[in-house]
């Protein structure tokens, strides 16, 4: 799993770590390790449009805004499978 940070300098000397999702765009390959399933499961996921948003950048190229994935993993959150559906 990919993790993208950036650390800010604040007042008195201290550092923090952003971890608000960045705008950067992801490929297949990238946004398949960052959610931790296969890129196959990401392109069926694409067809049947069960997956997070993606971006068209091409003929034949996807990518994924960072933002998109994070979305996607936070509204697919449960606490029971009686939630499923809901």
């Amino acid at each position: 799993m990919l993790h993208i940070f950036e650390f800010r300098e604040f007042p008195e000397g201290r550092w923090r770590c952003d971890m608000e999702p960045k705008n950067l765009i992801f490929s297949p390959k990238r946004a398949s390790d960052w959610l931790g399933l296969s890129q196959s499961t990401l392109a069926k996921m694409r067809l049947s449009g069960a997956g997070p948003t993606y971006v068209k950048l091409g003929a034949r190229r996807v990518g994924y805004l960072e933002k998109d994935l994070a979305e996607w993993v936070e509204a697919n959150r449960f606490r029971s499978t009686s939630q499923y559906g809901s």
